[in-house]
């Protein structure tokens, strides 16, 4: 037992002499232009075979201690710092326990002039990073707002129809314009890309009114897409096949399923009540989408005397009509319907059960249809139904305009 522990101490003994007088290599690091010490970087000795074998830095004075893992031939000494040429020493043999003292002088890299560069450019906003991701990578088309306003256009179609693969087209009746996929000749069914604004899926060119819901002043940059391999997956779902527009708006925060659309009209009409034809109408209506298929429609009418064998006296007066109607089948189509208030406000017309120094309010159901003949004009016919639910005092009032699409 006294004899192992006393072989196990001796070896201790000899493995703590040998660390103690392993081989080193020492050196400092200056500067050879200013002999200032260099204080930063590393110091790394490698062996035979280009191995790195230890690592260090300097110290405050520029000092440095590498310790070789065992006699050897062939170490050098690599010293690799930023502003100074790449330092790498003779050969270096180290015998058991050798301290090697070397001095390293290493060669600052003079500066190099050079011309001014500038960088022009103008931040992106980071809702279109992956717009400018898509336009890198080659695939579809894409025009930014710079691009595009060199050809002024007056809506979002007339960029579209500059983007390859789609055309603009008359849409049902006539109405607005319908972004379409051009299709090969022999191809008659139309094929209608599907939209996203801001990234978000909003239906296809048929069912999302580009015109009616956006401002070309809004828009930022469009990128489109014919279909097939061309279209991201982000994009890719079903319709995709027609192909694919998407618009970023300027700031992003486009309110969707609202719309632009604005009419201002002029109409004439007759009022039809108890005992026949009473009197006429002429006035101006104006309509505002708030939806995609909801307006708000008010409108203001002068009573006008018509004459007739029951009620020949004369008649003055005013009505004004508040109402919200709805186009079932989107704003494009020329049918719509309404609910409402009236009011009315009539003189001077003997025996009318409704003639009065005050105004009376009246319940309104409306309906009607403006057809487009080409351009904004449109006329329209429209018949209200006042206070539909009291028969005796029901009035029928007929409409006949014509409305200018300003926007």
């Amino acid at each position: 037992m006294f004899g192992r522990v006393t072989a196990a101490m001796l070896f201790l003994a000899a493995l703590y002499a040998a660390a103690a007088h392993a081989q080193e290599v020492r050196g400092r690091l200056v500067d050879r232009s200013t002999g200032a010490a260099v204080r930063f970087g590393f110091v790394v000795l490698v062996d035979a075979r280009g191995t790195e074998v230890g690592r260090t830095s300097p110290d405050a004075g520029g000092g440095f201690r590498l310790r070789a893992p065992e006699p050897g031939r062939g170490y050098r000494v690599r010293v690799e710092i930023p502003g100074y040429r790449l330092y790498i020493s003779e050969p270096l043999d180290l015998e058991a326990g050798e301290v090697r003292e070397v001095a390293l002088e290493l060669v600052p890299i003079p500066p190099v002039e050079m011309d001014t560069v500038i960088v022009a450019g103008q931040a992106v906003p980071r809702r279109l990073a992956e717009f400018y991701r898509r336009r890198a990578g080659g695939f579809g088309s894409f025009l930014t707002r710079e691009e595009f306003e060199r050809y002024s256009p007056r809506e979002v179609s007339d960029v579209i129809r500059r983007m390859p693969g789609f055309g603009v087209v008359p849409g049902d009746l006539g109405t607005g314009g319908v972004v379409v996929a051009r299709r090969p000749a022999g191809f008659s069914l139309q094929c209608f890309p599907i939209v996203y604004v801001d990234g978000t899926y909003v239906g296809n060119s048929r069912e999302f009114d580009i015109d009616s819901y956006l401002d070309v002043q809004t828009i930022e940059a469009v990128e489109s897409y014919s279909g097939g391999a061309q279209v991201p997956p982000e994009f890719n779902r079903s319709g995709a096949e027609c192909g694919v527009i998407a618009l970023w708006t300027r700031t992003g925060t486009v309110a969707q399923g609202r719309s632009r659309r604005l009419e201002l009209g002029g109409q004439f009409g007759l009022r039809i009540a108890s005992g026949g034809l009473r009197d006429g109408r002429f006035g101006a209506s104006f309509a505002v989408a708030v939806s995609r298929a909801v307006e708000l429609y008010p409108s203001f009418g002068l009573v006008a005397h018509v004459p007739n064998t029951d009620f020949n006296t004369g008649a003055s007066g005013w009505q004004f009509t508040f109402a919200f109607r709805a186009r079932p089948l989107g704003l494009d189509s020329p049918w719509y319907a309404g609910l409402g208030l009236t009011t009315l406000n009539i003189k001077d017309l003997g025996g009318d059960p409704v003639a009065g120094d005050e105004s009376t309010q009246h319940l309104v159901f409306l309906t009607g249809a403006a057809m487009p003949v080409g351009g904004r004009l449109r006329p329209y016919l429209e018949l209200q139904l006042l206070d539909p639910f009291t028969f005796s005092r029901s009035q029928v009032h007929a409409f006949l305009g014509l409305v200018y699409r300003i926007y």
